[in-house]
């Protein structure tokens, strides 16, 4: 009797409609439900957007990498093909100061200049040691290009440390060099940073992914 009186009955065969889709009306409810992409492909589908978001910046990044290493290997390689003479210019230079030039000493003895001699190859093959670890550096750049989507956190990091690093001794040996290009070393920095903060962000984006992938596979199957 209380159940007929406040329409317990009637109230308990809705819901059972409801769940089984008996009730007509709420049949459309039911279906957009069923319909309703899983949680899983919801979060893959995310996930595939970012991915492929941060592989753009990642290969944006490695595009900079690759012209930082060309332009550095090619004006190394330049410098080092010139060492020589750029060694005997300003080796003139100052000998000028005292009123002599290479030219007059090489024409004296053999016994006379031989010192000299030795000293002058000694500052070219410096100075061509100097151009050969800058062309090193040249190569390391496009190597740390070519590893930029696979490790891209170590490779630009490898090549914004080693830049500055090779910065700070040009200075230690001329501190002159500080100012030298400093636009073109702004540039690079400014690359070499952005290619930082892509590894960054992907290397955080993969492992969100990997968090979520944890959490989407303890849901349950979707029906």
């Amino acid at each position: 009797m209380a159940r007929q009186r406040f329409g317990i009955g009637r109230f308990c065969k809705s819901s059972v409609d409801i769940i089984t889709g008996g009730n007509p009306g709420c049949a459309p409810v039911i279906e957009s439900y069923r319909l309703r992409p899983p949680l899983t492909t919801m979060t893959h589908t995310f996930a595939n957007l970012v991915t492929d978001e941060r592989t753009k910046s990642l290969k944006t990044a490695q595009r900079w990498l690759w012209v930082v290493g060309a332009l550095t290997l090619v004006v190394q390689l330049y410098l080092f093909s010139q060492a020589g003479a750029e060694v005997r210019t300003n080796c003139d230079a100052e000998l000028a100061k005292t009123g002599a030039s290479i030219a007059e000493i090489l024409a004296r003895p053999a016994e006379e200049r031989a010192e000299f001699e030795a000293a002058l190859q000694q500052d070219i093959n410096t100075v061509r040691l100097i151009y050969g670890a800058g062309i090193a550096l040249g190569v390391t750049f496009l190597g740390c290009g070519f590893m930029m989507l696979r490790k891209p956190l170590a490779a630009s990091i490898t090549a914004l440390s080693l830049y500055l690093a090779s910065i700070a001794g040009m200075a230690a040996l001329n501190p002159a060099t500080l100012i030298q290009g400093i636009l073109m070393k702004a540039l690079v920095i400014i690359a070499l940073v952005s290619a930082v903060k892509a590894a960054l962000a992907a290397s955080r984006d993969e492992r969100d992914a990997a968090e979520d992938a944890g959490v989407a596979s303890d849901l349950p199957p979707a029906a």
